[in-house]
């Protein structure tokens, strides 16, 4: 299948002339006047300066891990001296390099499409302003996802990927582009993070609470520095972010595959086919949400949310459509094959509820109204109810992470059980499928970035309108798109929360079978353990459908 393994860096590749498309799409837009691009222009260049900050402070810690990885790894097990430690350093270095040009590049064009939004707002309508802030945004999605899959998939094929032989160690070295993205998700997310909320809530105290002016007041110099956060934050932050939760997952299930490449587990349906198929996914949803970024139009309610969610169910039912195709394609269209398609489907499921469950707690439904509401007797009742809604809302999104976990994992399971596959093969083929179910619910990781990165844009949008003092109806219409994008940029948290839950997951167990605390020997790493004495062995246990009833 090694043809079909050049979809991965074909995908990533076309993902990244996507991103280009849009963004010059974007930039040839009309921009305004001079008050709302010397508006736009600071914001630029206070988005810019953090950037180039905090790369700096990266690139020597980057440089000075990387040297450390290449020394401290040339005499570890399983790897070939200095040749194997420079492998991984370079991948450390590629993954940082990579991340970090896909949250500048999104953020660069973020930044500039904020004015034009508004520009759009106010000469052409509420629709074409959608348009305007969904293509800028879609920007950022592209980048994240096209330089993702095209690191993981060209590093792969170069270590070795090719070659049954060499595929496990392969991935092994790959590892190492995973940690480049994670060092650039710590300080892009943490700081970026900090900033926003430092900059947002200061920003709000000394202009509504302390000289009583609207938000975005011109008078107000701490609003410029609240639309940078929101780039540097949930733009560049989140970017990273995703990015090395895309990554991580990815490689996640490549090591799995592996597992079962290393131990010969049915060699007839996966071989080295298991290592490839996440990244084969990745690829499949990469095409999906090309098609599906067409299908954002507003229509004649004008109803935003509508057109987003459009977008995300588009690109979810192709996903699902390409992962069957794929699948029976690679592994044939056996019983086993279907259980590992089924854990696909659940990560989709489970993407769905958590945005489901997502817009349920911050758009203008029970909860959101009930804040309201406890908002008229002041900001005691206020802040009771926020504190009891928010802590409410954690507790759909753990089921539903809890749920999807034992899903993916039970059913793969449960089906190489019943074709007579003995529990140590079950057990495995259910780790394979959580792994496939995370990839499968970051699939659309380039949708999901896209609505993340919409929110930062229209929000710059409407603080352009009020400073540069635009017509009323056209801080309206930025509202309208503002007020959605609130909700999206919370969507894309609970997402990469959820789809970070079950990569941890697939990680942790990979750990496990590399240092040889296998089920029978770590409790936690048994779902069904929770019932059952700490000192009994996996191998008593046979799923309702074992030898001796005895033994349970």
């Amino acid at each position: 299948m090694a043809g079909l393994l050049f979809l991965a860096p074909l995908a990533g590749i076309l993902a990244l002339v996507f991103a280009g498309f849009f963004a010059f799409w974007t930039l040839k837009q009309p921009k305004g006047d001079e008050s709302m691009n010397a508006v736009s222009e600071a914001i630029q260049e206070g988005a810019s300066a953090y950037m180039r900050r905090q790369f700096k402070t990266i690139a020597v810690v980057a440089v000075l891990i990387a040297a450390i990885l290449a020394v401290a790894l040339a005499k570890a097990k399983g790897f070939h001296g200095f040749l194997d430690s420079s492998r991984v350093a370079l991948g450390f270095l590629a993954g940082s390099f990579f991340s970090a040009l896909a949250g500048y590049v999104g953020m660069t064009v973020s930044t500039r499409s904020n004015v034009r939004v508004a520009q759009a707002a106010k000469t052409a309508g509420l629709r074409r302003a959608f348009e305007v802030a969904f293509r800028g945004g879609a920007v950022t999605g592209f980048s994240v996802v096209g330089l993702a899959l095209l690191g993981i998939s060209l590093f792969y094929i170069a270590y070795g990927g090719l070659d049954a032989e060499r595929a496990v160690h392969a991935v092994d070295l790959v590892v190492g582009f995973g940690f480049g993205a994670s060092l650039i998700s710590l300080f892009a997310r943490i700081g970026g993070g900090i900033y926003t909320k430092s900059a947002d809530v200061g920003a709000d105290l000394v202009g509504k609470v302390e000289a009583g002016i609207p938000e975005d007041d011109p008078r107000n110099a701490g609003v410029i520095a609240d639309n940078v956060g929101d780039n540097v934050g949930d733009c560049a932050g989140m970017a990273a972010d995703l990015f090395e939760t895309y990554v991580v997952t990815a490689i996640a299930a490549m090591l799995i595959g592996g597992l079962i490449l290393k131990k010969g587990i049915l060699n007839e349906i996966f071989g080295l086919k298991a290592v490839e198929y996440p990244l084969i996914l990745c690829a499949m949803a990469i095409f999906a949400s090309i098609v599906a970024v067409f299908t954002v139009r507003m229509g004649k309610k004008e109803n935003i949310m509508g057109a987003m969610y459009r977008g995300v169910a588009t690109s979810a039912v192709l996903s699902i459509i390409l992962f069957y195709i794929v699948t029976v394609k690679m592994f044939g269209a056996g019983v086993i094959p279907l259980s590992i398609f089924i854990s696909a489907v659940v990560g989709i499921v489970i993407m769905a509820l958590m945005i489901v469950v997502t817009e349920y707690f911050t758009q203008m439904h029970a909860p959101v109204r009930a804040i309201a509401d406890a908002s008229k007797t002041g900001a005691g009742t206020n802040l009771i109810m926020g504190l009891s809604v928010g802590m409410l809302s954690t507790g759909l999104p753990v089921v539903i992470i809890c749920a999807g976990i034992l899903a993916a994992f039970l059913v793969p399971f449960a089906f190489a059980r019943a074709v007579g596959a003995g529990v140590e093969v079950a057990f495995l083929l259910g780790l394979y499928g959580i792994a496939i179910a995370a990839v499968a619910m970051l699939s659309t990781t380039g949708m999901i970035i896209t609505l993340d990165a919409y929110g930062p844009i229209t929000d710059n949008a409407g603080g352009i309108a009020e400073m540069a003092s635009l017509p009323e109806e056209v801080r309206a219409t930025t509202d309208k798109l503002d007020a959605v994008g609130n909700t999206t940029k919370a969507v894309t948290k609970g997402y990469a929360i959820a789809s970070a839950a079950l990569a941890a997951l697939a990680l942790f167990s990979d750990y496990l079978h590399k240092v040889g605390l296998t089920a029978d020997k770590f409790s936690l790493f048994n779902p069904f353990r929770a019932c059952r004495s700490p000192s009994r062995r996996i191998a008593s246990f046979h799923f309702q459908c074992g030898d001796d009833a005895s033994s349970r």
